[in-house]
């Protein structure tokens, strides 16, 4: 179960996935993830981009392939099957843009190897939220040329946003004070799992203790537990759920509970490989930490 707090109304929301650099339950963070973090701050596509772009392609009008460029499109009413060449569906809706990034770069990949890259190559991405299922892989061979350039850029006056988050058509109700629930069928099936949630484009505060600051840890009792100090931790009921956000020197581990003793205030967690161990010297002092999604 997930706990945030919810100030305002909860439609649309998306959730994002875990960003961390960090050790979690002895897994890192995949390399394809990596990829679409830095896809993703790169396509926030400013209009700024049309500068790179033909001149051809951000006059007012119709925008097509000309002799100086080949132009695909991609919009939210898009279908993949489609020839990608046009910025809107055509009358008859038998052909129109492309609905995905991947189906773009995929007819880049076809036009080059059909005749070569002889002309610029521009995808030009119309306003909407992307949400991407899949990383979307960027290789080398997807690179223009020094005279012959391969742009990605927004559609002139429109903002995409290409999105590693997931839209979650779920029933919110309130809980309690501003805390709004909802049941998510793959998070109860343990097939989801995430820290960051989206309400109309703010994210929403993660459950936290404390509110502000950090906990000092007491002593370290071995490489994955540590004493904490009386009233900063206890037994709560979704143990399972709560993370622990324990620093070190440049870094941060987020740890789950394994075993949580409030007499003798010790705390063991689940990662028994942990690279960064507790009181590890080059913390400088007691490690600082915090509890994340605790249900009190």
């Amino acid at each position: 179960m997930i706990h945030f707090s919810v100030h305002s109304a909860p439609v649309p929301i998306h959730e994002q996935p875990p960003v961390h650099f960090c050790r979690l339950q002895q897994r890192v963070l995949p390399m394809s993830y990596l990829v679409v973090l830095l896809l993703c701050c790169a396509v926030w596509f400013s209009s700024k981009a049309r500068a790179q772009t033909p001149s051809t392609m951000i006059e007012a009008g119709p925008m097509t392939s000309d002799s100086s460029a080949d132009v695909f499109f991609v919009a939210k009413n898009g279908n993949d099957a489609w020839s990608g060449t046009l910025s809107a569906p055509n009358a008859t809706e038998t052909d129109g843009p492309f609905a995905t990034l991947k189906r773009a770069r995929d007819a880049i990949r076809r036009l080059k190897t059909r005749r070569g890259l002889k002309r610029m190559v521009a995808v030009l991405v119309r306003g909407g939220t992307y949400y991407l299922n899949e990383p979307l892989v960027i290789e080398p061979r997807d690179s223009g040329t020094e005279a012959n350039r391969i742009v990605y850029a927004a559609f002139p006056n429109e903002r995409p946003v290409i999105s590693g988050g997931r839209l979650l058509n779920c029933q919110w109700k309130p809980f309690r004070d501003k805390i709004m629930v909802c049941t998510i069928p793959d998070v109860k099936a343990g097939k989801l799992s995430f820290r960051q949630l989206v309400v109309n484009g703010k994210l929403q505060p993660r459950a936290r203790l404390p509110e502000k600051g950090d906990f000092l840890r007491e002593k370290a009792l071995g490489p994955t537990s540590f004493q904490f100090r009386k009233g900063d931790m206890h037994a709560w009921k979704n143990l399972d759920d709560v993370e622990v956000v324990v620093f070190h020197s440049w870094n941060e581990s987020r740890l789950r509970i394994a075993e949580l003793d409030e007499q003798k205030r010790s705390v063991r967690f689940r990662d028994p490989k942990a690279r960064h161990i507790i009181g590890w010297t080059g913390a400088g002092g007691p490690n600082r930490y915090y509890v994340e999604n605790t249900l009190d």
